[in-house]
């Protein structure tokens, strides 16, 4: 009997020393990210925060949320829909503080802050972050990024703040994009202390100033719209930026409006029916490129007191005041546009500038056109069985007047000899002498009304009419 007993007792030490190591085991996998739903799984979004792991989402249904929320935890914090699903901060701190790393925030409305300057929408003291698709209105900041690098703004409206829509505090390495900073106090978009940031494709109207830099540098700004506001895009003490294929029209004072600010590049701009100043420069704003933009119908096109270059060794900028001709029949006008004595356009352009984006085998190519007329459906195509490309585009005018156009095509998009055709019909072009391996420069007349311009390769001339119809648009 004791012998039973010995050995059961030894048996149910072996198998507690067995177990013991699978308990720990266990204890130690990590589990899979899980999606936490409020209010199913906790009340509010703060306790789902609370009861979350790193990797987790958090799935929030559609409601008035009435709660400050911090999120100290890599997480996906997600709205079932952003008008519908709304965080409100009640009027006091920010409603969204984002203290942890790689975080993810979409898809709410975001309201009601308090009153500080440091009051926000959402409120970001970390790095890594991805802010996108969030609707943040009524607060004192919109979004506000706070010591704070390498997040992506993306797809937000920001409009009705009391200070800024968007607002970057010593932070670097951001991308904004995409964004509508509308209807803010201040400033639509406003970089502080904040270098080496990419500011593209942002809407940015309707404020006291659409984009704003505060001793920034080094920033890229692009293909925004800066309309409707006091000042289009302020760069003020801030050095090293590109300010490139922005709108910057129709404001109150000035499209674009440089002080204290050197050794930018200002180019691709439209700038036009702003109140006073298509571009001011003021207290030593030296030594910046300006070139390749439109300044039409300002009051003023430029104001200065500075010293800038005003085109690159081919191309200057349009003004639509500009009185001199162009006898030699290459798009530039003969002489120069004198803005002051320290000043001029030495190659002002005889038409408007645009500039068309084509994408080949995955690169992004730049076709521009300095053009008197007005230019539609521009298209890039390739024939589906030679493989070879086509560049068309329609122009009209008022009927009988003579047209031209001079348009800049890069040689890895199109490297051959080019024939142009009005309507089908071939005229005379001249490939001008600056033509080189990497651009090649088209000059071409017509008479107005209405016309379809096609550049092809000479190669394909005597297949044009049979493949016309063949072409297939990228």
């Amino acid at each position: 009997m004791k012998m039973k007993k010995s050995i059961l007792t030894l048996f149910t030490i072996l198998c507690l020393l067995f177990t013991l190591p699978l308990i720990g085991y266990k204890t130690s996998v990590k589990a899979s990210p899980d999606t936490i739903y409020v209010p199913t799984d906790y009340p509010t979004i703060q306790e789902a925060i609370n009861h979350a792991n790193s990797g987790d989402t958090i799935f929030v249904y559609n409601g008035i949320y009435y709660e400050h929320v911090v999120i100290d935890e890599s997480v996906s914090l997600v709205g079932e829909d952003r008008d519908s699903t709304i965080i409100d901060g009640g009027g006091t701190g920010s409603v969204i503080s984002v203290t942890a790393d790689n975080v993810n925030v979409n898809g709410f409305t975001i309201q009601n802050s308090g009153p500080t300057d440091s009051d926000s929408g959402i409120y970001v003291v970390s790095s890594g972050n991805n802010i996108s698709h969030n609707t943040i209105t009524n607060n004192k900041n919109g979004i506000y990024l706070y010591y704070s690098s390498n997040n992506v703004i993306s797809d937000n409206n920001a409009y009705s703040n009391s200070w800024y829509g968007i607002h970057l505090y010593y932070s670097s390495n951001n991308v904004i994009s995409d964004n509508n900073a509308y209807s803010n106090y201040n400033d639509g978009i406003y970089l502080y202390y904040s270098n080496d940031n990419t500011v593209s494709h942002n809407n940015a109207s309707s404020n006291n100033n659409g984009i704003h830099l505060y001793y920034s540098s080094s920033n890229a700004v692009y293909d925004n719209n800066a309309s409707n506001n006091d000042c289009g895009i302020y760069l003020h003490y801030s050095n090293d930026n590109t300010v490139s294929h922005n709108n910057a029209s129709t404001n109150n004072d000035y499209g674009i409006y440089l002080y204290y600010s050197s050794n930018n590049v200002i180019s691709d701009n439209n700038a036009y029916s702003n109140y006073n100043d298509g571009i001011y420069l003021y207290y030593s704003s030296n030594n910046n490129m300006i070139y390749h933009n439109n300044f039409i119908n300002n009051i003023n096109q430029v104001w200065s007191d500075s010293v800038n270059v005003w085109n690159d060794d081919n191309e200057g900028n349009y003004w639509s005041n500009y009185t001199g001709q162009d006898l030699n029949g290459d798009g530039i006008g003969d002489t120069p546009y004198v803005i002051d004595e320290n000043n001029q356009d030495n190659r002002p352009l005889m038409g408007m500038l645009s500039d068309f984006k084509v994408t080949w085998k995955e690169e992004t190519h730049h076709v521009t056109t300095i053009c008197n007329s007005t230019i539609s459906d521009f298209r890039f195509e390739i024939a589906r069985e030679t493989g070879n490309k086509k560049i068309s585009f329609n122009v009209t005018d008022g009927d009988g007047t003579v047209g031209f156009c001079r348009v800049i095509i890069p040689t890895e998009l199109m490297n051959y000899s080019y024939i142009v055709l009005v309507d089908r019909e071939e005229i005379i072009s001249t490939l001008l002498d600056i033509s080189n391996k990497t651009h090649a420069y088209l000059y071409f007349t017509y008479v107005h009304s209405g016309h379809t311009i096609a550049i092809i390769s000479s190669k394909l001339l005597y297949l044009y009419n049979e493949l016309l119809d063949k072409y297939v648009k990228l």
